[in-house]
């Protein structure tokens, strides 16, 4: 995150809320690290790949592209993970699995033409292909909490076109494609995928291959779920502000704030949200139902993500 009043980024220990410590900042920007001087921009993507590596795009050390690197918090070193030999590549989209071990990522190779790729092992697969030049979008979905499948999100043409791919992990092929669907999240636990259909908010679970309603009629957008595997926030389709759904029940909560979007779980009980046009900052607390300004004013990530990792 980054702090009102402290330049560049860094990582906060939650644990206590009460009293969060600051555990290091990421690393200045300096040739010993990476090379900003040219895009005079800041790292983009910072990402927990574990508990105690963060990654983050930026310059390669030869300047002759973008890579990926890789900060060990615990001593200060910074890696290579992956280095893309071109400017003219744009990274979309990154996310890692649950266990660190691979890196799914999306790729702009050419005006209008996007690649999905997965690393694992030093070895870069190209997943698929895809021409946006029609004005589609798409994002990465991710990896399931239980690292067996990972998802990427098209959305091509009229909204009853859009679709998800999910690809099984082990063996790269499609192990689902649910069409006429958005607004997709994992849940933390499993390999359940939370989606918005024309039938409302929806569940497949990648155990049994079934596909169940949670909130029939219902519409989200910018769903994230809590690594305890018990909510998921996202911001109201109408208009602004918060709701949050109860997962064991299927009851939901909003708007928990108005005028916000935008919402992070810092914690599987505090909310992290922003307003749209004046980009104040808060914090919602589940457990007492109130709501404070937040001295964040960019989040990135938290950790953990899952609810494995929560019990680790």
């Amino acid at each position: 995150m980054n702090l009102y009043g402290i330049e560049g980024a860094v990582v906060r220990d939650l644990a206590d809320f009460n009293h969060p410590s600051t555990v290091c900042s990421i690393p200045a920007c300096d040739n010993s690290a990476c090379s900003q001087t040219r895009l005079k921009t800041q790292y983009v993507t910072y990402q927990f790949a574990d508990s105690a590596h963060l990654s983050y795009w930026a310059t390669a050390l030869d300047e002759s592209g973008f890579a990926l690197f890789v900060f060990d918090m615990r001593t200060g070193s910074v890696s290579t993970e992956l280095a893309l030999h071109t400017y003219s590549s744009a990274i979309t989209q990154a996310a890692w699995s649950p266990d660190g071990t691979r890196l799914t990522y999306q790729l702009e190779v050419e005006p209008g033409v996007v690649e999905w790729h997965m690393v694992f092992r030093s070895l870069d697969k190209t997943l698929a292909r895809y021409d946006r030049s029609s004005g589609s979008d798409g994002s990465l979905v991710g990896f399931s909490a239980d690292g067996q499948y990972v998802a990427e999100y098209e959305s091509l043409g009229t909204p009853s076109t859009w679709r998800i791919r999910i690809l099984s992990v082990a063996g790269g092929t499609t192990a689902k494609e649910l069409a006429g669907v958005s607004a997709a999240v994992w849940g933390a636990a499993g390999s359940r995928l939370y989606f918005q259909s024309d039938a409302g908010v929806q569940v497949w679970n990648g155990a049994t291959n079934q596909l169940d309603t949670v909130l029939p009629g219902y519409q989200w957008l910018r769903p994230q779920a809590s690594a305890d595997g018990k909510r998921i926030a996202f911001t109201l389709f109408r208009g602004s502000g918060i709701g949050v759904l109860d997962i064991a029940t299927g009851n939901v909560l909003e708007p928990i704030s108005g005028a916000r979007f935008d919402p992070r779980f810092l914690t599987s009980d505090l909310i992290w949200s922003r307003t749209l046009d004046t980009h104040e900052t808060y914090i919602f607390d589940l457990t007492t139902g109130k709501e404070s300004p937040s001295i964040d004013y960019l989040f990135f990530d938290a950790f953990p993500h899952t609810l494995a990792q929560l019990s680790a």
